[in-house]
């Protein structure tokens, strides 16, 4: 028998991980409003739909991948779970550098409109 039991470890695994998305999801999503609350409402529609575009066109690259995954410690497996790792550990260093741009762009005398049409 083992020392812990695997359903609720797995259960509790879920509902932590759907707490941390949804704070993630928050955060990401508030972020990028903010930084496009200062374009025009042409503007505003041509970034999010290039972002949803990008996001979805990443997760249907992702599930293509998947479909050629034949055991779970097989070289494919592995290059995926990489991707994600990596992909996951550098989500919060662009962060830092979208939201630190932002901040400079409201610091500067300026303040320039950032055109998407150039």
């Amino acid at each position: 028998m083992p020392p812990l039991p695997k359903a609720p470890l797995l259960i509790a695994s879920n509902v932590l991980t759907t707490v941390g998305m949804f704070y993630f999801a928050t955060v990401w999503n508030t972020r990028q409003f903010r930084v496009i609350s200062q374009q025009t409402a042409m503007e505003q529609a041509r970034i999010l739909l290039w972002r949803e575009w990008f996001l979805n066109l990443s997760r249907i690259v992702m599930l293509i991948l998947i479909l050629f995954v034949d055991d779970l410690k097989g070289p494919m497996f592995m290059a995926l779970i990489a991707l994600a790792l990596i992909s996951a550990l550098l989500i919060p260093w662009f962060s830092r550098k979208g939201s630190e741009a932002f901040e400079q762009q409201q610091k500067s005398p300026e303040n320039v409109r950032i055109s998407l049409d150039h």
